[in-house]
Protein backbone atom coordinates (compact mmCIF):
# COMPACT_ATOMS: atom_id res chain seq x y z
CA UNK A 1 0.00 0.00 0.00
CA UNK A 2 0.96 3.66 -0.72
CA UNK A 3 2.29 4.99 2.67
CA UNK A 4 0.95 8.53 2.47
CA UNK A 5 2.87 9.91 6.10
CA UNK A 6 5.73 9.42 3.65
CA UNK A 7 6.71 11.59 0.94
CA UNK A 8 8.06 10.48 -2.11
CA UNK A 9 12.10 10.11 -2.57
CA UNK A 10 13.32 12.65 -5.26
CA UNK A 11 16.46 13.00 -6.90
CA UNK A 12 18.79 16.24 -8.33
CA UNK A 13 17.60 16.67 -12.25
CA UNK A 14 20.74 15.22 -13.92
CA UNK A 15 22.17 16.51 -17.71
CA UNK A 16 20.53 14.07 -20.54
CA UNK A 17 22.39 13.88 -23.68
CA UNK A 18 20.04 15.72 -26.35
CA UNK A 19 18.73 13.80 -29.54
CA UNK A 20 21.25 15.24 -32.26
CA UNK A 21 19.99 16.23 -35.86
CA UNK A 22 21.57 14.37 -38.15
CA UNK A 23 21.84 15.94 -41.48
CA UNK A 24 21.53 15.08 -44.73
CA UNK A 25 21.69 16.73 -48.26
CA UNK A 26 19.50 16.60 -50.97
CA UNK A 27 20.29 16.38 -55.12
CA UNK A 28 20.46 20.17 -55.28
CA UNK A 29 22.71 20.08 -52.00
CA UNK A 30 19.85 21.32 -49.37
CA UNK A 31 20.46 20.37 -46.00
CA UNK A 32 18.04 18.69 -44.31
CA UNK A 33 18.13 18.37 -40.48
CA UNK A 34 16.34 15.32 -39.04
CA UNK A 35 15.21 14.71 -35.52
CA UNK A 36 13.74 11.40 -35.70
CA UNK A 37 12.03 10.99 -32.79
CA UNK A 38 8.15 10.20 -30.64
CA UNK A 39 5.70 7.65 -31.02
CA UNK A 40 3.14 9.52 -32.85
CA UNK A 41 3.03 9.55 -36.56
CA UNK A 42 3.14 12.95 -36.78
CA UNK A 43 6.09 14.79 -38.95
CA UNK A 44 7.20 18.68 -38.74
CA UNK A 45 8.93 19.80 -41.76
CA UNK A 46 10.19 23.37 -41.66
CA UNK A 47 12.04 25.00 -45.13
CA UNK A 48 13.76 28.41 -44.14
CA UNK A 49 15.54 30.84 -46.60
CA UNK A 50 17.67 34.04 -45.19
CA UNK A 51 15.24 36.04 -46.17
CA UNK A 52 14.08 38.39 -43.00
CA UNK A 53 14.13 42.09 -42.32
CA UNK A 54 17.48 41.61 -42.24
CA UNK A 55 17.81 40.71 -46.14
CA UNK A 56 15.47 43.48 -46.84
CA UNK A 57 16.01 46.30 -49.61
CA UNK A 58 12.69 48.10 -49.04
CA UNK A 59 11.30 47.93 -45.49
CA UNK A 60 8.43 45.99 -44.79
CA UNK A 61 8.33 43.91 -47.74
CA UNK A 62 10.29 40.44 -46.12
CA UNK A 63 6.27 40.35 -44.43
CA UNK A 64 4.14 41.16 -47.10
CA UNK A 65 5.85 38.55 -49.33
CA UNK A 66 5.73 35.57 -46.73
CA UNK A 67 1.88 36.20 -45.97
CA UNK A 68 1.35 36.58 -49.99
CA UNK A 69 2.73 33.22 -51.09
CA UNK A 70 -0.11 31.07 -50.07
CA UNK A 71 -2.63 33.21 -51.75
CA UNK A 72 -1.99 31.45 -55.29
CA UNK A 73 0.51 29.49 -57.08
CA UNK A 74 0.63 28.65 -60.97
CA UNK A 75 -1.14 25.75 -60.28
CA UNK A 76 -3.88 26.59 -57.19
CA UNK A 77 -5.51 29.36 -55.81
CA UNK A 78 -5.76 30.69 -52.62
CA UNK A 79 -8.69 28.92 -51.89
CA UNK A 80 -7.86 25.37 -53.50
CA UNK A 81 -4.44 25.50 -51.83
CA UNK A 82 -6.29 26.24 -48.25
CA UNK A 83 -8.72 23.21 -48.82
CA UNK A 84 -5.82 20.88 -49.74
CA UNK A 85 -4.41 21.62 -46.36
CA UNK A 86 -7.45 21.09 -44.63
CA UNK A 87 -8.43 17.76 -46.44
CA UNK A 88 -5.18 16.32 -45.20
CA UNK A 89 -5.40 17.65 -41.99
CA UNK A 90 -1.78 19.49 -42.29
CA UNK A 91 -1.34 23.04 -41.02
CA UNK A 92 0.25 25.79 -42.70
CA UNK A 93 2.33 28.46 -41.10
CA UNK A 94 4.57 30.76 -43.73
CA UNK A 95 5.64 33.42 -41.06
CA UNK A 96 8.83 36.45 -42.17
CA UNK A 97 11.20 36.92 -39.26
CA UNK A 98 14.55 39.57 -38.48
CA UNK A 99 17.08 37.00 -40.02
CA UNK A 100 14.69 34.17 -42.00
CA UNK A 101 11.54 33.21 -43.96
CA UNK A 102 9.99 30.23 -42.70
CA UNK A 103 7.74 27.72 -44.11
CA UNK A 104 6.58 24.91 -42.08
CA UNK A 105 4.23 22.19 -42.44
CA UNK A 106 2.65 19.75 -39.60
CA UNK A 107 1.23 16.69 -41.20
CA UNK A 108 0.28 13.18 -40.42
CA UNK A 109 3.46 10.32 -41.89
CA UNK A 110 1.50 9.25 -44.91
CA UNK A 111 0.21 12.59 -46.15
CA UNK A 112 3.72 14.07 -46.55
CA UNK A 113 3.83 12.41 -50.08
CA UNK A 114 0.84 14.41 -51.17
CA UNK A 115 1.75 17.42 -49.59
CA UNK A 116 5.47 17.79 -50.82
CA UNK A 117 4.43 18.87 -54.49
CA UNK A 118 2.13 21.88 -53.04
CA UNK A 119 5.17 22.88 -51.04
CA UNK A 120 7.14 22.87 -54.28
CA UNK A 121 4.53 24.80 -55.54
CA UNK A 122 4.32 27.61 -53.07
CA UNK A 123 8.12 28.41 -52.94
CA UNK A 124 9.07 28.36 -56.18
CA UNK A 125 5.61 29.70 -58.35
CA UNK A 126 4.00 31.88 -56.17
CA UNK A 127 1.88 34.10 -58.17
CA UNK A 128 1.07 36.80 -56.15
CA UNK A 129 -2.46 37.77 -57.24
CA UNK A 130 -3.05 41.86 -57.28
CA UNK A 131 -6.74 41.22 -55.53
CA UNK A 132 -5.14 39.32 -53.05
CA UNK A 133 -2.41 41.65 -52.11
CA UNK A 134 -4.90 44.61 -52.17
CA UNK A 135 -6.91 42.58 -49.07
CA UNK A 136 -3.44 41.66 -47.39
CA UNK A 137 -2.17 45.21 -47.47
CA UNK A 138 -5.58 46.66 -46.27
CA UNK A 139 -5.68 43.97 -43.70
CA UNK A 140 -2.58 44.69 -42.56
CA UNK A 141 -2.66 48.35 -42.20
CA UNK A 142 -5.62 48.06 -39.98
CA UNK A 143 -4.53 45.68 -37.61
CA UNK A 144 -1.50 48.03 -37.12
CA UNK A 145 -3.30 51.02 -36.73
CA UNK A 146 -5.13 48.85 -34.08
CA UNK A 147 -1.71 48.44 -32.73
CA UNK A 148 -0.32 51.96 -33.05
CA UNK A 149 -3.12 52.66 -30.42
CA UNK A 150 -1.69 50.32 -28.01
CA UNK A 151 1.09 51.46 -25.08
CA UNK A 152 3.07 48.03 -25.04
CA UNK A 153 3.44 47.88 -28.67
CA UNK A 154 4.56 51.53 -29.02
CA UNK A 155 6.74 51.10 -25.79
CA UNK A 156 8.56 47.96 -27.23
CA UNK A 157 8.50 49.25 -30.82
CA UNK A 158 11.01 52.35 -29.37
CA UNK A 159 12.87 50.63 -27.06
CA UNK A 160 13.98 48.72 -30.40
CA UNK A 161 14.27 51.75 -32.44
CA UNK A 162 16.41 53.32 -29.69
CA UNK A 163 18.72 49.86 -28.87
CA UNK A 164 19.08 49.44 -32.76
CA UNK A 165 18.44 52.67 -34.56
CA UNK A 166 15.32 53.60 -37.20
CA UNK A 167 17.38 52.72 -40.26
CA UNK A 168 18.74 49.08 -38.88
CA UNK A 169 16.80 46.16 -40.02
CA UNK A 170 16.26 45.15 -36.07
CA UNK A 171 15.01 48.69 -34.65
CA UNK A 172 13.10 50.26 -38.02
CA UNK A 173 9.29 51.14 -36.62
CA UNK A 174 6.49 49.70 -38.71
CA UNK A 175 3.68 52.83 -39.62
CA UNK A 176 1.09 52.80 -42.01
CA UNK A 177 2.63 54.96 -44.45
CA UNK A 178 5.74 52.60 -44.70
CA UNK A 179 3.18 49.97 -45.78
CA UNK A 180 1.08 52.11 -48.00
CA UNK A 181 4.02 52.79 -50.19
CA UNK A 182 5.08 48.99 -50.94
CA UNK A 183 4.05 47.80 -54.26
CA UNK A 184 3.11 44.34 -55.75
CA UNK A 185 6.30 44.59 -57.70
CA UNK A 186 8.50 44.78 -54.70
CA UNK A 187 6.64 41.89 -53.04
CA UNK A 188 7.54 39.53 -55.78
CA UNK A 189 11.04 41.53 -56.79
CA UNK A 190 12.13 40.55 -52.92
CA UNK A 191 10.51 36.87 -53.95
CA UNK A 192 12.39 36.24 -56.84
CA UNK A 193 16.09 37.84 -55.44
CA UNK A 194 16.12 36.28 -51.92
CA UNK A 195 13.86 32.85 -52.23
CA UNK A 196 12.90 31.49 -55.56
CA UNK A 197 16.26 29.90 -56.38
CA UNK A 198 17.87 30.76 -53.49
CA UNK A 199 19.68 28.38 -50.84
CA UNK A 200 17.42 26.86 -48.26
CA UNK A 201 17.65 24.53 -45.56
CA UNK A 202 15.47 21.84 -44.06
CA UNK A 203 14.80 20.90 -40.21
CA UNK A 204 12.63 17.74 -40.49
CA UNK A 205 11.30 16.31 -37.24
CA UNK A 206 8.97 13.55 -36.20
CA UNK A 207 8.83 9.64 -36.63
CA UNK A 208 10.89 10.45 -39.48
CA UNK A 209 11.91 7.19 -42.26
CA UNK A 210 14.37 6.66 -45.51
CA UNK A 211 11.36 6.80 -47.24
CA UNK A 212 9.90 10.59 -46.12
CA UNK A 213 13.85 11.52 -47.02
CA UNK A 214 13.57 10.06 -50.22
CA UNK A 215 9.94 12.11 -50.84
CA UNK A 216 11.44 14.86 -49.47
CA UNK A 217 14.26 14.44 -52.39
CA UNK A 218 12.07 13.57 -54.96
CA UNK A 219 10.02 16.70 -54.83
CA UNK A 220 12.20 19.64 -53.02
CA UNK A 221 15.71 18.31 -53.87
CA UNK A 222 14.72 18.84 -57.79
CA UNK A 223 14.66 22.32 -56.89
CA UNK A 224 16.87 24.18 -59.33
CA UNK A 225 19.07 26.36 -56.21
CA UNK A 226 20.83 28.78 -58.83
CA UNK A 227 21.58 31.35 -57.00
CA UNK A 228 24.60 32.42 -54.47
CA UNK A 229 23.86 33.18 -50.70
CA UNK A 230 23.96 36.54 -51.13
CA UNK A 231 25.90 38.34 -47.97
CA UNK A 232 23.13 41.69 -47.25
CA UNK A 233 24.94 45.24 -46.71
CA UNK A 234 25.81 45.33 -42.77
CA UNK A 235 23.15 47.82 -41.40
CA UNK A 236 24.80 51.27 -40.02
CA UNK A 237 24.45 50.94 -36.32
CA UNK A 238 23.15 54.16 -34.61
CA UNK A 239 22.39 53.36 -30.89
CA UNK A 240 20.13 56.82 -29.47
CA UNK A 241 21.92 58.73 -27.19
CA UNK A 242 19.32 59.73 -24.86
CA UNK A 243 18.82 56.84 -22.24
CA UNK A 244 15.31 58.50 -21.24
CA UNK A 245 12.20 58.31 -23.20
CA UNK A 246 8.57 59.67 -22.52
CA UNK A 247 5.64 60.14 -24.42
CA UNK A 248 3.02 61.35 -22.51
CA UNK A 249 -0.62 60.39 -23.58
CA UNK A 250 -3.27 62.44 -21.86
CA UNK A 251 -6.25 60.49 -21.95
CA UNK A 252 -4.24 57.08 -21.00
CA UNK A 253 -4.89 54.72 -17.50
CA UNK A 254 -2.07 52.38 -18.15
CA UNK A 255 1.88 53.49 -18.58
CA UNK A 256 3.85 50.70 -20.68
CA UNK A 257 7.69 50.65 -19.62
CA UNK A 258 10.11 49.14 -20.91
CA UNK A 259 13.94 49.27 -20.16
CA UNK A 260 16.37 47.64 -22.17
CA UNK A 261 20.11 47.53 -23.96
CA UNK A 262 22.24 45.22 -25.97
CA UNK A 263 23.77 41.95 -25.08
CA UNK A 264 25.94 39.43 -25.59
CA UNK A 265 25.03 36.89 -27.58
CA UNK A 266 24.26 33.26 -27.11
CA UNK A 267 27.54 31.67 -27.75
CA UNK A 268 29.46 34.51 -25.16
CA UNK A 269 31.27 32.70 -22.26
CA UNK A 270 29.20 35.18 -19.88
CA UNK A 271 25.51 34.24 -21.47
CA UNK A 272 24.75 31.43 -19.14
CA UNK A 273 25.66 33.39 -16.15
CA UNK A 274 23.55 36.09 -17.45
CA UNK A 275 20.74 33.54 -17.92
CA UNK A 276 20.82 32.83 -14.16
CA UNK A 277 20.71 36.04 -13.26
CA UNK A 278 17.94 37.26 -15.61
CA UNK A 279 16.24 34.52 -14.42
CA UNK A 280 16.27 36.03 -10.75
CA UNK A 281 15.62 39.65 -11.56
CA UNK A 282 12.44 38.97 -13.55
CA UNK A 283 12.70 35.83 -15.60
CA UNK A 284 10.07 33.78 -13.97
CA UNK A 285 6.93 34.52 -11.89
CA UNK A 286 8.55 33.65 -8.35
CA UNK A 287 11.31 36.20 -9.69
CA UNK A 288 12.37 39.99 -7.94
CA UNK A 289 10.14 41.68 -9.75
CA UNK A 290 7.41 39.99 -9.60
CA UNK A 291 7.54 39.51 -5.91
CA UNK A 292 8.47 43.33 -5.48
CA UNK A 293 6.05 45.32 -8.28
CA UNK A 294 3.06 42.78 -8.49
CA UNK A 295 2.76 41.10 -5.04
CA UNK A 296 3.96 43.23 -2.73
CA UNK A 297 3.53 46.72 -4.36
CA UNK A 298 0.42 45.66 -6.25
CA UNK A 299 1.25 47.83 -9.11
CA UNK A 300 0.65 45.58 -12.09
CA UNK A 301 -0.44 42.01 -13.42
CA UNK A 302 2.98 40.79 -14.34
CA UNK A 303 6.78 42.29 -15.16
CA UNK A 304 9.19 40.06 -17.13
CA UNK A 305 12.71 40.40 -18.05
CA UNK A 306 13.73 38.44 -20.86
CA UNK A 307 16.90 38.30 -23.43
CA UNK A 308 16.18 38.03 -27.31
CA UNK A 309 18.95 36.47 -29.08
CA UNK A 310 18.92 37.06 -32.93
CA UNK A 311 21.17 35.71 -35.39
CA UNK A 312 23.49 39.44 -35.65
CA UNK A 313 22.85 40.81 -32.01
CA UNK A 314 20.79 40.46 -29.33
CA UNK A 315 19.08 42.57 -26.58
CA UNK A 316 17.76 42.55 -23.29
CA UNK A 317 14.60 44.26 -22.06
CA UNK A 318 12.41 44.77 -19.10
CA UNK A 319 8.46 45.24 -19.33
CA UNK A 320 5.61 45.88 -17.36
CA UNK A 321 2.29 47.76 -17.57
CA UNK A 322 1.34 50.11 -14.82
CA UNK A 323 -0.88 52.67 -13.72
CA UNK A 324 -0.34 56.15 -15.32
CA UNK A 325 0.45 57.63 -11.78
CA UNK A 326 2.49 54.67 -10.43
CA UNK A 327 5.30 54.74 -13.05
CA UNK A 328 8.07 56.83 -11.44
CA UNK A 329 7.60 54.32 -8.55
CA UNK A 330 7.54 51.38 -10.62
CA UNK A 331 10.30 52.40 -12.15
CA UNK A 332 11.84 53.39 -9.02
CA UNK A 333 11.38 49.83 -7.45
CA UNK A 334 13.17 48.43 -10.88
CA UNK A 335 15.77 50.59 -10.92
CA UNK A 336 16.55 49.39 -7.05
CA UNK A 337 16.60 45.63 -7.67
CA UNK A 338 18.80 45.99 -9.61
CA UNK A 339 20.54 47.87 -7.57
CA UNK A 340 20.35 45.08 -4.65
CA UNK A 341 21.52 42.33 -7.35
CA UNK A 342 24.95 44.58 -7.96
CA UNK A 343 25.33 45.26 -4.62
CA UNK A 344 24.28 42.45 -2.65
CA UNK A 345 25.06 38.46 -2.84
CA UNK A 346 21.64 36.39 -3.66
CA UNK A 347 20.95 33.78 -0.89
CA UNK A 348 22.06 29.87 -1.32
CA UNK A 349 18.81 29.49 -1.13
CA UNK A 350 16.81 31.72 -4.08
CA UNK A 351 19.89 30.58 -6.44
CA UNK A 352 19.25 26.84 -5.73
CA UNK A 353 15.31 27.84 -6.15
CA UNK A 354 16.24 29.07 -9.52
CA UNK A 355 18.85 26.59 -10.94
CA UNK A 356 16.22 23.71 -10.23
CA UNK A 357 13.55 25.83 -11.92
CA UNK A 358 15.88 26.54 -14.86
CA UNK A 359 16.71 22.66 -15.19
CA UNK A 360 13.05 21.55 -14.79
CA UNK A 361 12.28 23.78 -17.07
CA UNK A 362 14.90 22.84 -19.64
CA UNK A 363 13.75 19.05 -18.82
CA UNK A 364 9.93 19.75 -20.09
CA UNK A 365 11.69 21.13 -23.29
CA UNK A 366 12.66 17.52 -24.84
CA UNK A 367 8.42 16.48 -24.31
CA UNK A 368 8.22 16.37 -28.16
CA UNK A 369 10.04 15.40 -31.62
CA UNK A 370 9.33 19.12 -32.61
CA UNK A 371 11.04 20.71 -28.84
CA UNK A 372 14.03 18.45 -29.30
CA UNK A 373 14.57 19.65 -33.13
CA UNK A 374 13.91 23.56 -32.09
CA UNK A 375 16.84 22.91 -29.50
CA UNK A 376 19.14 21.25 -32.28
CA UNK A 377 17.67 24.40 -34.72
CA UNK A 378 18.94 27.24 -32.06
CA UNK A 379 22.36 25.13 -31.44
CA UNK A 380 22.67 25.49 -35.18
CA UNK A 381 21.87 28.84 -35.82
CA UNK A 382 23.86 30.05 -32.47
CA UNK A 383 26.64 28.28 -33.39
CA UNK A 384 26.97 26.64 -30.26
CA UNK A 385 28.82 23.61 -29.61
CA UNK A 386 27.25 20.50 -30.07
CA UNK A 387 27.25 19.32 -26.17
CA UNK A 388 26.03 22.41 -25.18
CA UNK A 389 22.42 20.90 -23.81
CA UNK A 390 24.16 18.08 -22.72
CA UNK A 391 26.26 19.68 -20.27
CA UNK A 392 23.23 22.70 -19.59
CA UNK A 393 21.83 21.80 -16.08
CA UNK A 394 25.87 20.85 -15.21
CA UNK A 395 26.83 24.48 -16.24
CA UNK A 396 23.62 25.90 -14.38
CA UNK A 397 24.73 24.14 -10.96
CA UNK A 398 28.22 26.07 -11.19
CA UNK A 399 26.59 29.11 -11.26
CA UNK A 400 27.74 31.21 -7.67
CA UNK A 401 26.51 34.27 -6.05
CA UNK A 402 29.66 35.52 -7.06
CA UNK A 403 28.64 35.23 -10.86
CA UNK A 404 25.39 36.80 -10.49
CA UNK A 405 26.93 39.96 -8.43
CA UNK A 406 29.45 40.30 -11.34
CA UNK A 407 26.70 39.91 -14.14
CA UNK A 408 24.51 42.30 -13.16
CA UNK A 409 27.07 44.91 -12.23
CA UNK A 410 29.09 44.13 -15.68
CA UNK A 411 26.10 44.53 -18.19
CA UNK A 412 22.83 45.89 -16.11
CA UNK A 413 24.28 48.80 -13.57
CA UNK A 414 24.64 51.51 -15.74
CA UNK A 415 23.84 52.29 -19.87
CA UNK A 416 19.92 50.77 -19.59
CA UNK A 417 17.73 52.68 -22.19
CA UNK A 418 14.46 53.76 -20.65
CA UNK A 419 11.04 54.20 -22.52
CA UNK A 420 7.38 55.00 -20.81
CA UNK A 421 4.52 55.41 -23.34
CA UNK A 422 1.16 56.15 -21.92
Amino acid sequence: MLYRLKPPSFFPIQDFKLIKSKSVELDNQAKVHVVNAGRQSVLNIQIYFKAGRWHENIKGTSFLTAKMIPEGSLLHSSRQISQKFDELGAFLEISSGYDLVGVEVFCLNHHLEKLLPLINELITTATFPENEFKGLKERFIQQLSINLQKNNYLASAKLKETIFGETHPYGYPTNTEMVERIQLSDVKSYFDEKMNGCPFEIFLSGQVDEVHLKQINKELGKIPVIKPLGTPKLPEESEVDEFNYYEEKPDAVQTSIRLGKRIISKKHPDALKFEVMNEILGGYFGSRLMKNIREEKGLTYGIHSNMVFLHNASYFVIGTDVKKDKKDIALEEINKEIKILCDQSVSEEELNLVKNYLSGSHIKLINTPFSIAELNKTLYYSKLSGDYYDNYIKNINEVTAQDIMEMANKYLKSDLYEILVG
